[in-house]
């Protein structure tokens, strides 16, 4: 559940005017009971993390002239939240664990979304897209003469680009696209991935099923779930120092955007290059923070490909 919409069913009837800095007091104290509870536990991050979005919904509505002002500053999530557990870093996929899930989404639940779920691993590792721009790509965003993927809106407005395809990537579209024409649908409106051809047979094979059971691309996470587990990768990023805390711990779909920001990394590409491709405006701040200074064995290579100057042999 969205930290909006957790506000939302707090304050469910309530005008943002009407919601004062005692009552989010008390409601973060009431998390704080339930917290007690350790089937329910809400860690410090993530009631501070719902006290930002709260203050940024304040400050729209404000921006948008709803009311006169925002009803706690930011130096009072601090007092009321108190100190952050500190987050486990998540690790890395590596190349033989993706081809393991891609082998293992082709062998489970047949040619309908098992064969989908593999082709989107594939892209998403080879161009480094978010979910949400994976997902709803259309073959008029590829052109193939130009050897490009136009993003034409990724997290934010200004996440939009253009890709060069690389090798892998390629491949990949190529592929996805021969497959396409031959059931006649490359239209430039097509979805890339769909699966509503196979809708109608899994429907005979189900009567049964509830509408949100239907196979469908944002059902993929629960197949994910399997798939990994059968590869050997369930819990693929459970940090005991967090135990009981509002984390994810098994594999998602960002870990395959995070796979090839880490192997460009390993490949040498410069920061600013790798954050245009996955659509970071911070020239490769975040990359920084987030993968190198994490990441030992690329913090070994570079030592180990360092030449400062070039030595002399000894007589």
């Amino acid at each position: 559940m969205g930290d909006l919409k957790v506000w939302e069913e707090e304050f469910e009837g309530c005008h943002l005017s009407e919601i004062t800095q005692k009552e989010i007091s008390s409601v973060v104290r009431e998390w704080r009971r339930e917290s007690e509870d350790e089937e329910n536990q809400i860690s410090n991050y993530r009631i501070r993390k719902r006290l930002h979005t709260l203050h940024r919904m304040f400050g729209w509505a404000v921006d948008g002239q709803i009311f006169g002002g925002i009803p706690f500053e930011m130096r009072f999530v601090k007092k009321l939240v108190g100190k952050v557990e500190t987050k486990g870093q998540r690790r890395f996929l590596e190349e033989d664990e993706l081809k393991r899930l891609i082998k293992t989404a082709k062998e489970t639940n047949g040619r309908s979304l098992g064969y989908m779920l593999a082709d989107i691993i594939e892209l998403m590792a080879s161009s480094g897209l978010r979910k949400g721009e994976a997902f709803p790509l259309r073959w008029r965003q590829v052109n193939f003469e130009q050897q490009t993927l136009i993003v034409e809106k990724g997290k934010t407005s200004t996440a939009a680009r253009t890709i060069k395809l690389n090798p892998i990537l390629k491949d990949v579209l190529k592929r996805l696209y021969k497959e396409a024409a031959d059931k006649g649908e490359v239209g430039k409106d097509e979805f890339i991935f769909k699966t509503n051809y196979r809708l109608k047979l899994w429907k005979k094979k189900n009567p049964d099923a509830t509408k949100d059971q239907h196979p469908s691309i944002n059902n993929l996470q629960r197949l994910l779930n399997r798939v990994a587990e059968k590869a050997g990768l369930a819990e693929f990023a459970k940090d005991p120092n967090r135990e009981g805390l509002h984390s994810q711990e098994n594999l998602g779909f960002n870990d395959f955007r995070r796979f090839f920001i880490t192997r460009c990394l390993h490949e040498g590409i410069p920061l600013p290059t790798i954050a245009r491709w996955v659509g970071h405006r911070d020239g490769g701040v975040l990359i920084l923070k987030t993968y190198v200074q994490n990441d030992e064995k690329l913090e070994r290579k570079y030592a180990s490909e360092l030449t400062l100057w070039k030595q002399t042999k000894k007589p």
